[in-house]
């Protein structure tokens, strides 16, 4: 008798069935894990780089991540917005207004006409400002001297005929030489925003419609002595501002000194010097005039010139003095 063989799968033992599915089962689920850790790195590394990349962007005036950028320019401000991950960064840049960047949620608003002083506004502001110094420049006995206060505009505020205007500015001066004009000579002028140093400023002022009238002035120091009255009292964008490096800040200060060497020009009826400078050398009683070598820039001292640079000359300040 012939036997007959089953062809096919041959009869699996019960346990031998009960295993294999066990096997299969966990296949199952270490795929499942291996999924979701791969799934929970890449969320992971998602996080930290949009957390990495939200902190970058407070320091800098976009952020590092730019996924697309849009731009309107209204005729006073520019503004550019950059889009990123999970938030948009505005920058703006004012002559007279905002000039900040601040980072927004993708719902949040951007403000498209934000308030600005005008050229004649600015004009009145600082003019009130210097006078307020109420200084006498700093060898005025032996020169010419002309004196103005000028500020980078941060923010404006208006509510009706009030104005909030936060800024940091000082107070500039300038003296006439041989021809050409000089500024702050020698650490000059000593005065109440200390001299070159911009201060941190919130000014109160009302327009009458023809002019803008000064009524109160606050003055912050920068630094650690100032920082947390920075941010207590200043929007939170401009406090950033003035207590870190903002990178590729289009302003930072020197549009103020611009303005005043502006001023003092026209003051003066001549340029502001290139290429020379004067030191005021309190030990010999002597003004010294430098012609700057651009190659050899390595400094002497804190209080005297520049090491190497040409002195063209030395004329006594009782001299001066009695030329003035």
């Amino acid at each position: 008798m012939v036997e007959k063989k089953e062809l096919g799968l041959q009869r699996m033992d019960p346990g031998e069935a009960e295993d294999q599915k066990f096997l299969l089962l966990a296949k199952k689920i270490r795929r499942r894990r291996m999924i979701a850790a791969s799934i929970l790195v890449f969320v992971t590394a998602f996080l930290t780089v949009c957390i990495v990349n939200y902190k970058a962007a407070g320091r800098s005036v976009s952020p590092p991540i730019v996924i697309s950028r849009d731009g309107v320019d209204n005729g006073q401000t520019s503004t550019m917005i950059y889009y990123s991950l999970g938030f948009k960064q505005v920058a703006y840049e004012s002559k007279y207004g905002k000039n900040y960047s601040q980072r927004l949620w993708l719902w949040e608003n951007v403000e498209e006409n934000p308030e600005v002083l005008t050229g004649q506004q600015y004009q009145q502001l600082t003019d009130q400002l210097t006078k307020r110094n109420g200084q006498k420049p700093a060898y005025s006995d032996y020169f010419q001297c002309f004196q103005t206060f000028d500020a980078s505009i941060l923010d404006v505020e208006k509510d009706k005929d009030q104005y909030t205007i936060y800024m940091k500015g000082a107070v500039y001066s300038f003296l006439e030489y041989k021809g050409q004009v000089y500024e702050n000579v020698d650490g000059d002028p000593q005065s109440a925003y200390n001299g070159g140093e911009q201060q941190p400023m919130i000014v109160s002022a009302v327009w009458d419609g023809k002019n803008l009238q000064v009524e109160q002035v606050k003055e912050y120091k920068l630094g650690d002595a100032g920082s947390a009255a920075i941010y207590e009292h200043f929007p939170k964008p401009v406090a950033i501002r003035l207590n870190a490096s903002i990178e590729g800040q289009s302003d930072e200060g020197q549009s103020a000194v611009e303005r005043s060497r502006m001023k003092a020009a026209a003051y003066f009826g001549k340029q502001v010097a290139d290429g020379t400078y004067l030191f005021l050398n309190d030990e010999t009683s002597e003004a010294e005039l430098y012609r700057i070598v651009p190659d050899k820039w390595k400094k002497g001292s804190q209080a005297g010139p520049w090491e190497n640079d040409e002195l063209v000359e030395k004329k006594p300040l009782a001299e001066l003095k009695e030329q003035r």
